[in-house]
């Protein structure tokens, strides 16, 4: 009963997603997070959302942990970026009054997140911006990577190290694309700092059991990073 009810809303929420992407014009960078888990577990396996770490367990200390650690992080990718003379990548304007992103966009102001992080110079458009990070990039990407991937690799029985460290050396390489948009020396530095983000969110998800700690941490530090050190609107 209980894995029934919780299937048709997950259902629901992707598909009103993808309507509305597809209706704006810009797709969701962040939909696969969402979608391969969920769909594997509630789907294909039938199992209950807890597997991925949609669970009630130890979720006081996993908030709180999670929210301290997303404001250190936080500041210390800003630091980073600062001292070692990052130059802010300047966002292409998109036309207020245009349906559909401009042709000569760059693939990231095609995307929800870069449509947001546009208008987020407004007061309720910051607001806006900070929950989607903190839903997509968040809860979205820790489903993926602690939920799915590091989950798969504890359940083959290896030391839950091997399972953090994977993870992390995975999360990582999908971030190499960063080299297109900074200094190497920048570049290192920030793809340091990510690791030992994701080594920390690994550690966090294997002591408290749950993802709601991770997904915040990720999110506070995605949110402040991009919006207040990286990106310039």
């Amino acid at each position: 009963m209980k894995d029934g009810i919780a299937r048709s809303p997950v259902l629901l929420f992707i598909l009103i997603l993808l309507g509305l992407f597809a209706w704006t014009g810009y797709y969701g960078g962040y939909v696969y997070t969402f979608t391969v888990p969920l769909f594997w577990v509630l789907f294909i396996r039938k199992k209950p959302a807890e597997i991925l770490g949609l669970s009630k367990n130890n979720i006081v200390p996993s908030v709180f942990t999670g929210g301290i650690t997303g404001i250190l992080l936080s500041v210390l990718g800003g630091l980073i970026l600062k001292w070692s003379g990052h130059e802010k990548v300047h966002l292409p304007t998109i036309p207020e009054t245009s349906p559909l992103p401009a042709l000569t966009a760059s693939m990231f102001t095609k995307s929800a997140d870069g449509y947001l992080l546009l208008r987020s110079s407004s007061f309720w458009g910051c607001v806006l911006y900070f929950f989607y990070i903190l839903l997509a990039v968040g809860l979205g990407e820790e489903l993926f990577w602690r939920g799915f991937v590091q989950n798969y690799l504890m359940s083959r029985k290896g030391p839950p190290w091997f399972a953090v460290s994977a993870t992390s050396v995975l999360f990582v390489l999908v971030h190499i694309f960063l080299i297109s948009l900074m200094p190497v020396r920048t570049f290192s530095l920030f793809l340091a700092l990510i690791g030992c983000a994701s080594m920390l969110w690994g550690l966090m998800f294997y002591r408290f059991k749950n993802l709601w700690g991770c997904a915040i941490s990720h999110g506070i530090t995605a949110f402040v990073v991009w919006r207040c050190f990286f990106y310039s609107l």
